[in-house]
């Protein structure tokens, strides 16, 4: 049915618009890196309904695991969130060049002023 295909299409026009403009306005406030750790958490919700579909529709009550790479994937993307965490705030807030560091609110004074510098 042509029609069932074109409402389809349009739906997802219609959720790609609204995640672009999501990810704008999260992104105006938060930190991208915390976008990319979600979506990379995505598949993860993906296979437990896909885990969950397949023991209810097979009627087995067993669980069906995913491939191992997917738990090392996981686990990577855990410890990347951990190590992203772990990290205090005046840590990422700085530049450092040779051993020297500076916040990023003193580079941007430096700047400012280098900036305005007549030469």
């Amino acid at each position: 049915s042509v029609m069932g295909a074109v409402f389809l299409l349009l739906c997802f026009i219609i959720m790609l618009c609204y995640f672009y403009i999501s990810v704008m306005a999260f992104l105006s406030v938060h930190d991208s890196t915390i976008l990319n750790l979600s979506l990379q958490s995505c598949p993860l919700w993906a296979v437990v309904l896909t885990m969950l579909q397949k023991s209810l529709t097979e009627g087995s009550g067993w669980l069906v695991l995913p491939p191992a790479m997917f738990f090392v994937s996981l686990s990577m993307v855990v410890v990347g969130m951990f190590l992203y965490e772990s990290h205090s705030e005046s840590e990422i807030n700085s530049t450092c060049v040779n051993g020297t560091c500076i916040s990023n609110d003193k580079q941007t004074e430096l700047d400012r002023d280098y900036n305005n510098e007549v030469i």
